[in-house]
């Protein structure tokens, strides 16, 4: 018998059986190597920060110049007193507590209403729930008096 074929024979059944093997692995590994190039697909996705998608507005735009005009400051002085104050209507007698402050919570859409006074520790106001007063959040009107 003649050598050649018998190498050529066996360097065939070699690579067949590194081949089949080869298969085998990524056969038995393929949901493994699957897991690590998602998670890494994703981990290069959350490393790249992608930019916001542009959303339409219905609502005309302006120029932002037009949005960033600045007043020049003036002294307090140059602004005209008013005749009659908030401290006038809720408090006329300038009376204020010994300690904390009086506060006035008013209709702002409706001011001539009667604004009943309470006292109040600091000058805050927290009605989360709207059942201290019946004046609707976006018309509340506060006027607080007391010594600072």
């Amino acid at each position: 018998m003649n050598r050649r074929p018998r190498t050529a024979l066996t360097v065939l059944a070699v690579m067949c059986v590194v081949a089949a093997a080869a298969c085998a692995g990524i056969w038995h590994y393929h949901d493994d190597m699957g897991r690590y190039l998602v998670r890494r697909a994703i981990a290069n996705a959350a490393a790249t920060p992608q930019p916001p998608a542009a959303t339409e507005s219905d609502y005309p735009t302006l120029p932002l110049e037009s949005a960033l005009t600045h007043a020049p400051a003036q002294p307090l002085a140059t602004f005209p007193l008013t005749e009659r104050t908030w401290g006038d209507r809720f408090n006329p007698g300038g009376n204020l507590p010994d300690t904390g402050y009086t506060a006035w919570y008013f209709d702002s859409d409706d001011p001539a209403t009667a604004a009943v006074p309470e006292n109040s520790d600091t000058i805050a106001f927290n009605d989360e729930y709207g059942q201290r007063h019946p004046i609707p959040a976006v018309s509340l009107g506060a006027y607080w008096a007391g010594k600072l």
